[in-house]
């Protein structure tokens, strides 16, 4: 194997690829990244078990000379901070040896140690129940209105995952919880299912890691869903992603069905407040939520250190006063998360979810258990 990649050209493809090296993995082959060589280009693949990345670098944008095919696997982080640090525009790698890679960049010569590639996991099929292409932003928005609502507990597994269901209409749902906040996002697709799709579970963090992948992307997303692995494409990128065994919780009824009261506000008016008011708030984030006519009044207090208070207009509200406790930082995580200029809170009594929703857009929804006080 042997090749010559610009160096931002190469820099780039190992940056996406490193998001699926675990940096403290018992297993060595899974420290490293496979290079394969071929005579369409270069192949760059990383695995952590749960979820494999896979790059691809083509001869069509000129950046990529391929001199001879052939595959290796290299240590990651030695092979992506010399790239980084490489005082060339040019980097060649050549595998030299019986699995040694060395590298020339400039005046630079590096021999790095490689493993087998024949050991390297395979990338799985995904045997897909359902296909559909989705616009790249659309899914980066839509996954960063729903994973932030992942548990970060272990003790129910299912709980740290994304649920992806297909509605009673044909719509594909993305669904996530910790079993006090709760998250929705309905989107109207066109999509090419099995009969009897089984709802899947996608682990939050490789949601997370995925959204970081498409930022800035303007393309289409080509989704493949199966019983054991989702396969996201997009670009030059493709990611495999592991599913979650379980069962997700029904959540068909968490969504009060009519509230008492309705309160339409300023997201970011709000989202401003609750943060300087939570200043003073105690370990739990306690924030009490008081309407008198148009007004709302934040408070907290921290028993010693001492307490706030602050309100604001809310631009329009029905039903009777509310007075209700709860999570500050989760209520902020929820505005911020919702993406909407202005956003409806819907209450149907102090100890009674509250349901959040963005103004005008029934295709989101968020839960919020508040928190009992005397």
């Amino acid at each position: 194997m042997r090749i010559s990649a610009s160096q931002d050209t190469l820099h780039h493809a190992l940056q996406n690829v490193m998001k699926a090296v675990s940096p403290h993995c018992l297993v060595p082959i899974l420290s490293g990244i496979k290079l394969t060589a071929h005579a369409g280009g270069l192949s760059l693949s990383s695995s952590n078990t749960h979820m494999m990345i896979q790059y691809e670098l083509s001869l069509e944008d000129g950046k990529l000379e391929i001199l001879s095919t052939g595959s290796i696997v290299v240590p990651a982080a030695y092979l992506s901070e010399i790239v980084r640090k490489s005082p060339s525009e040019q980097v060649t790698l050549e595998v030299t040896e019986h699995l040694i890679l060395t590298i020339r960049a400039g005046s630079s010569v590096y021999r790095l140690c490689g493993m087998d590639p024949l050991d390297f996991p395979g990338m799985p099929e995904a045997n897909p129940s359902l296909r559909f292409a989705i616009p790249s932003p659309l899914l980066h928005k839509v996954i960063k209105q729903v994973v932030f609502a992942v548990s970060a507990s272990e003790h129910r597994p299912v709980l740290t995952g994304v649920s992806c269901q297909l509605d009673k209409m044909g719509r594909f749902r993305f669904l996530a919880t910790d079993g006090i906040r709760f998250a929705s996002r309905t989107t109207e697709l066109s999509v090419n299912a099995r009969a009897g799709f089984t709802p899947i579970t996608i682990p939050g963090k490789n949601l997370n890691e995925l959204a970081k992948l498409l930022l800035g992307e303007q393309g289409t997303t080509e989704v493949a869903l199966g019983e054991s692995w989702a396969i996201f494409k997009t670009g030059n990128v493709m990611v495999y992603s592991a599913l979650i065994e379980g069962t997700y919780p029904s959540v068909e009824n968490f969504i009060p069905a009519s509230p008492t009261t309705e309160v339409l506000v300023h997201a970011e008016d709000l989202i401003q407040a609750i943060e300087r008011v939570t200043l003073l708030a105690d370990k739990s984030h306690l924030l009490r939520f008081h309407t008198t006519g148009k007004r709302i009044t934040l408070t907290a207090r921290t028993a010693e250190i001492g307490d706030v208070s602050e309100e604001l207009i809310m631009e329009h509200r029905t039903g009777a006063d509310i007075d209700i406790s709860f999570n500050g930082k989760y209520m902020r995580d929820i505005l911020r998360s919702a993406d909407s200029p202005r956003t409806t809170l819907k209450f149907t009594g102090r100890l009674s979810p509250i349901h959040i929703e963005p103004y005008n857009d029934a295709q989101t929804a968020y839960i919020l258990t508040p928190i009992r006080t005397q």
